[in-house]
């Protein structure tokens, strides 16, 4: 698969989760989100209390960049800061409702776009999907 097609796949993607978003979203900020910045805040999502310092580690990005994104980040109201309980000179990093929002129907939208695809191959195309996906580690 070339770069042309996966960025058509990208392009009916983005389409789909903008249009919804769209209908539901009250800070329209979201809508501004890159891939970078969901990557950020799935990080969040699966790591509650995470502190600055560990999405470093765990994204291999320099702390400073990790603060530039978590300060874009809370200004437009997809995380907050905690102050930490351990040690009051730190702070962990918590996403809010409407992300949690957003990322529940990004998921939705993603799952209902895959089953239709799926749908569209025949069994053994299926079963050769299915042995690419544990090949490349997916499932």
């Amino acid at each position: 698969m070339n770069n042309n097609a996966l960025e058509q796949i990208y392009n009916k993607w983005d389409c789909c989760i903008s249009g919804a978003l769209k209908d539901i979203l009250e800070n329209k900020d979201f809508l501004k989100l890159s891939i970078n910045d969901l990557k950020y805040l799935d990080l969040i999502r699966l790591n509650p209390k995470i502190t600055p310092v560990e999405i470093s580690k765990k994204l291999n990005i320099s702390k400073p960049s990790v603060t530039y994104m978590i300060e874009k980040l809370e200004r437009i109201g997809a995380v907050k800061k905690i102050k930490s309980a351990r040690d009051k000179r730190s702070y962990c990093i918590v996403i809010t409702e409407e992300s949690k929002k957003i990322m529940e129907l990004e998921k939705n939208i993603f799952i209902e776009h895959a089953v239709r695809l799926v749908k569209k191959l025949d069994f053994k195309e299926r079963e050769q999907l299915y042995k690419l996906f544990c090949k490349m580690e997916l499932i």
